[in-house]
C-alpha cells in the first residue's frame, strides 16, 4: 500500500517535474518569441545597419543570459560590419582576428557560407562562438557571428534563437536592401520620366516654334472639321486674333461658293481615305473679304488606321496671283509696245508728208482763203496722230527720252499755267507749294505729258466739279518691285467718283476706259504708267469708290544734278515753214531715204532752206556714183534701209571723207536703232515725224559736231 502510494507520489512528482519543466521551457519560449517580436520591431525602427546589431546583440545576451557578447556580420569577404559589447575596446580579439588572420576567419567563414548549412561552434571556441549562416535573393549569402567574451553552455543550447535572430536580421537587411534597390529603381525611373518629359517638352516647344515661324497657315481639325489648334500664319491670314479660331467651324472659314468642294474632301478623309487632297480655295477673313488660298488636306490615322484627325496646310495666294497678274498686265504692256515699236515706222513716215505738206500748204494759202483752214485742219489731225505715236511708244516703253536734270516742283510751278487754260472753270486747282528741290533726270516733257494726262482724267471723274489737288513729294519710298534708296515723287488728286478695287486693277491696261465711247482712248493711265517706267520709276493708285482718286508718279532722285536742273517746259518747235526759208543756202548735202514720200517731203524742206540735195533711195546708188558727186557738206540718211543700213553707210564714206558730217532720222524706236549703231537720243539723230524747223536746227546742230 504504502509502496503504491511511494510510486504514485514518484509518478506525480516526475510529472509535476516534467510540468515544471515545460512550463519552464514555455516560460523560456514565451520570453524568446516576446524577446523576438520586441527585436522585430526594434529591426524595423532601427535606422541603420549598426542599430539593428545593437538590437541583435542585446536580445542574445538576453537570450543567453550573458554579458559581453561580441557580434559580428560577415560576408564572402570577412566582417563588414560589428558590433562589440565585450568590454572598453571596440573591437575583441577575436574578431580583430578574423579582420587579420585568414587561416583562422576566412576557412571557416567560407565553409558556412558555401555549405550554407554550418550552424555551430566555429574553431574559435565551440563555447564562446556559434556562427550563423543566411541567404536571401537580393542580398545573397551572408554569415552572422556570435562571439562571447567567456564560454557559456547556453551558446550551444541555444542555437536556435540565435538562428532566428540572424533570419530576423537577414530579412531586414533584404528588406532595407529591397527598399533601396525599389528606391533607386523609382529615382531612377523619375529621372527617366523626368528626362522624357523634359524631352517632350522641348520637342514641343521646337514643333511650336516651328509652326509659328512658318509661313504657311498649318491648322488641325477633328474628324467633323472643327478647329484643335491654329499656327499664327492661318491667324494673321485672316486677321484673327490668337487662339480666336480655336472651336470653329471649318466650313465657316470658306467662301460660300467652295464649302460643297471641301466638305466632300473632309468626307473621304474621315472615311479613310489616305491621299493628300489639294485645292485652290476663298477663305473669309475677320472683315469678310475673300482670301486666295490654296489648302492641302490630310488625314491623321491611329493604330487601327481609322481618321484621329485632319491637318490642314494653308498657303496664301494673294501675293503670287498678284504677281501673275503683274506679269500677265507687263506680258500685255510689252506685246502693245512690240506693236508700237513695229507701226511706229510705218506710221512716222505716213505722218511726214501730213504735216510737212500741210504746214507748206498752209503758209503758201491766204488765210482769208476758206482752204488754208482746211490745211491748217489736216496739220493738226496730222499733229494728233503725232502725239497718238508718242502715246504709244511711251505705253510700250520704246519711246526715244531727252533725259535732263528736272526739278520737279520747278517743272510743276511753270506748267500749272497751261493746265489752268486747259481744265474747266468749276475746277479748282490746288498746286501745294514745294520749298524743297525735287530733282530727278527724266525727259521734262514726258513728264508734262503725265501731268496733263493726270489732269484730264481727273477733270472727267469730276462732272459738276470739283477740286484738283497736284503736290511734289522731295522724299518717298519708292515702288515695291523697283531697286533705289532715293526717290521723288509727284501727286495728282481728285476729289470726284473715285474707283473699286476691280476698275483700279485694270486701270493702267491698254485701251481700258469707264469713260463714254467716243470720250477716251484707254491709254492715258497706260501711257503714264510706261513713261514712269520708262524713267525707272512707277505709278501707284489710291482709290475708293466716292472718295476720290490719288496718283503717284515716283522717280528716282538725283540730288548730285540739283545744280544743272532745268524744271520749264522743253522747248517747242516752230512749224512754219516760213522760218526756215535760205537758212542753209550754199549746202551740199545727200539725202538717202527709201520711202518716197518721206524723201520728196524733205527735199522740199531742204530746197526750201536754200540747200543743194542729192537724193538716193539706197546706199549702193550713193556708193556706186559718189565719185562723180561735189563733196557734201552733210550725209542726211535713214538708219534702217535695204541693203547697208545708214551708219555703215556713213563708216564707210568716212574712209574717203574722214570729217563727213552725219544727221540720221528715222522712225523706229531706240531700242531697234541701238543694235545697229545709232543712239537716240543724240546730236546726231532726229526722229521721224520731224517739221521743217526742226530738221534746220537738226542739221544745223550736225554740222556744229564732227565724227569722233
Amino acid at each position: 500500500m504504502i509502496s503504491d502510494e511511494t510510486q504514485e507520489l514518484r509518478d506525480l512528482q516526475a510529472r509535476l517535474y516534467h510540468l515544471q519543466t515545460t512550463n519552464d521551457i514555455l516560460v523560456e519560449r514565451t520570453e524568446a518569441l516576446v524577446l523576438l517580436g520586441h527585436t522585430r520591431l526594434a529591426f524595423e525602427q532601427a535606422d541603420g545597419l549598426e542599430d539593428a546589431l545593437d538590437g541583435v546583440n542585446e536580445a542574445a545576451c538576453t537570450l543567453l543570459g550573458v554579458h559581453g557578447m561580441c557580434v559580428a556580420l560577415l560576408g564572402r569577404d570577412g566582417a563588414t560590419a560589428q558590433r562589440s559589447h565585450c568590454g572598453a575596446t571596440t573591437r575583441c580579439r577575436v574578431l580583430q582576428a578574423l579582420g587579420t588572420d585568414p587561416t583562422l576567419s576566412r576557412p571557416t567563414a567560407a565553409q558556412v557560407l558555401d555549405q550554407h548549412s554550418v550552424i555551430g561552434m566555429c574553431s574559435l571556441s565551440p563555447q564562446s562562438t556559434v556562427l550563423v549562416p543566411f541567404v536571401r535573393p537580393t542580398i545573397g549569402a551572408g554569415l552572422l557571428l556570435f562571439h562571447a567574451q567567456r564560454p557559456a553552455t547556453e551558446m550551444t543550447s541555444s542555437s536556435h534563437h540565435l538562428e532566428e535572430l540572424g533570419a530576423l536580421l537577414a530579412d531586414q537587411i533584404e528588406a532595407r536592401a529591397l527598399a533601396d534597390a525599389l528606391r533607386r529603381a523609382h529615382d531612377s525611373l523619375e529621372a527617366q520620366v523626368d528626362g522624357r518629359t523634359a524631352d517632350l517638352r522641348h520637342q514641343r516647344a521646337r514643333l511650336q516654334a516651328v509652326l509659328h515661324s512658318a509661313a504657311d497657315g498649318i491648322v488641325e481639325l477633328t474628324v467633323d472639321g472643327v478647329i484643335l489648334s491654329a499656327n499664327a500664319a492661318f491667324e494673321s491670314m485672316l486677321g484673327s486674333p490668337p487662339g480666336g479660331l480655336v472651336g470653329t467651324a471649318w466650313r465657316d472659314l470658306i467662301h460660300p461658293e467652295d464649302v460643297g468642294i471641301c466638305t466632300q474632301d473632309l468626307d473621304r478623309l474621315r472615311r479613310g481615305d489616305h491621299n493628300i487632297h489639294t485645292r485652290d480655295l476663298r477663305y473669309l477673313s475677320t472683315d469678310g473679304n475673300p482670301v486666295d488660298a490654296q489648302v492641302r488636306l490630310s488625314a491623321v490615322h491611329d493604330a487601327q488606321g481609322a481618321a484621329a484627325s485632319i491637318v490642314a496646310v494653308v498657303r496664301d495666294l494673294t501675293d503670287r496671283l498678284a504677281l501673275e497678274a503683274q506679269l500677265r498686265q507687263s506680258q500685255k504692256l510689252e506685246a502693245i509696245g512690240q506693236l508700237a515699236g513695229g507701226i511706229a515706222h510705218d506710221f512716222n513716215n505716213l505722218l511726214m508728208p501730213i504735216l510737212v505738206d500741210g504746214q507748206m500748204l498752209a503758209d503758201a494759202l491766204a488765210k482769208e482763203d476758206p482752204r488754208h483752214e482746211m490745211a491748217e485742219e489736216i496739220v493738226a489731225a496730222g499733229q494728233r496722230a503725232k502725239e497718238l505715236t508718242r502715246q504709244l511708244l511711251a505705253f510700250g516703253r520704246k519711246q526715244m527720252l531727252d533725259i535732263r536734270p528736272v526739278d520737279l516742283a520747278r517743272l510743276l510751278a511753270g506748267f500749272s499755267r497751261v493746265l489752268t487754260r486747259v481744265l474747266r472753270e468749276d475746277l479748282l486747282l490746288n498746286i501745294e507749294p514745294c520749298t524743297q528741290p525735287a530733282p530727278t533726270r527724266a525727259d521734262a516733257g514726258q513728264l508734262e505729258q503725265i501731268l496733263m494726262n493726270l489732269a484730264i482724267n481727273a477733270q472727267d471723274a469730276m462732272p459738276r466739279g470739283g477740286k484738283l489737288t497736284i503736290r511734289v513729294l522731295p522724299t518717298t519710298q519708292g515702288p515695291p518691285d523697283v531697286a533705289g534708296d532715293a526717290w521723288v515723287a509727284f501727286e495728282v488728286e481728285d476729289t470726284g467718283t473715285g474707283m473699286d478695287n476691280a476698275t483700279q486693277q485694270r486701270a493702267i491696261e491698254p485701251f481700258f476706259t469707264t469713260k463714254a465711247r467716243g470720250k477716251g482712248t484707254g491709254l492715258g493711265l497706260a501711257t503714264c504708267h510706261g513713261i514712269a517706267r520708262q524713267h525707272g520709276g512707277g505709278l501707284t493708285i489710291f482709290s475708293q469708290p466716292g472718295q476720290g482718286t490719288r496718283v503717284r508718279v515716283t522717280l528716282p532722285a538725283d540730288r548730285a544734278a540739283l545744280a544743272g536742273t532745268t524744271g520749264g517746259q522743253q522747248t517747242r518747235d516752230a512749224t512754219h515753214t516760213a522760218q526756215v526759208a535760205g537758212r542753209l543756202r550754199g549746202l551740199q548735202i545727200w539725202l538717202v531715204e527709201d520711202d518716197d514720200t518721206v524723201a520728196r517731203s524733205t527735199l522740199r524742206i531742204l530746197s526750201q532752206a536754200g540747200a543743194t540735195v542729192t537724193a538716193f533711195p539706197a546706199a549702193a546708188p550713193l556708193l556706186a556714183g559718189r565719185a562723180e558727186l561735189p563733196t557734201p557738206d552733210l550725209l542726211l540718211t535713214d538708219v534702217i534701209m535695204p541693203g547697208m543700213d545708214g551708219h555703215k553707210l556713213h563708216q564707210t564714206l568716212r574712209l574717203g571723207l574722214p570729217d563727213l558730217p552725219v544727221l540720221y532720222i528715222s522712225g523706229y524706236p531706240d531700242d531697234v536703232l541701238e543694235p545697229h549703231g545709232v543712239r537716240a537720243p543724240s546730236g546726231r539723230f532726229l526722229q521721224k515725224p520731224f517739221s521743217a524747223t526742226g530738221l534746220i536746227n537738226a542739221i544745223t546742230k550736225a554740222l556744229g559736231s564732227r565724227p569722233g
